[in-house]
């Protein structure tokens, strides 16, 4: 595998140095193997996040799946486990105790609807303010709450949008 994948990314990047920067593509690598474990013929997709020194490598049992549409996949799968680690371990729903299934609805769409804005809420300051671009929740929320200067700029910035 690494062998394969080195070669074959050294290329690409051969072919893309005279290419300008916005024409420049990502090497990714899809390929067909046997799934020993599963026993079954997949469809693999290797590549790197963000310039990584780690190679990713993710699958699909379907054969004629394209690599946009695997990575994309992967990537709504990983933000679907970012929500419900943020109704875990930073709005702590466990910690709040219901005893009766009515109670229990209620917690979960009172959490599930503040996890939801505030992850809203992220991408809508990493898109706009672009110091926070690479910042994520808890991050942005350390931030907040240490920095005057920070709120004042944001509520700024909602106040001329608005």
């Amino acid at each position: 595998m690494e062998k394969e994948f080195i070669a074959l990314e050294k290329q690409h990047h051969q072919q893309q140095k005279e290419l300008p920067d916005a024409q420049k593509t990502r090497f990714t690598w899809r390929f067909r193997a046997k799934y020993l474990s599963k026993n079954q013929e997949v469809t693999f997709l290797a590549f790197r996040l963000n310039g990584s020194k780690k190679v990713s490598i993710i699958f699909s049992p379907d054969k004629n799946i394209f690599s946009k549409t695997l990575r994309r996949h992967w990537f709504q799968r990983t933000y679907i486990e970012q929500f419900f680690k943020l109704l875990k371990h930073v709005l702590l729903i466990q910690e709040a105790r219901v005893t009766n299934k009515e109670d229990f609805e209620i917690k979960l769409l009172r959490f599930a609807f503040v996890a939801w804005h505030a992850q809203k809420l992220v991408k809508y300051i990493r898109r706009h303010i672009k110091e926070f671009e690479k910042k994520g929740f808890i991050a942005l929320q350390r931030i907040l709450c240490s920095e005057k200067e920070i709120l004042d700029l944001l509520q700024e910035l909602v106040v001329a949008k608005y």
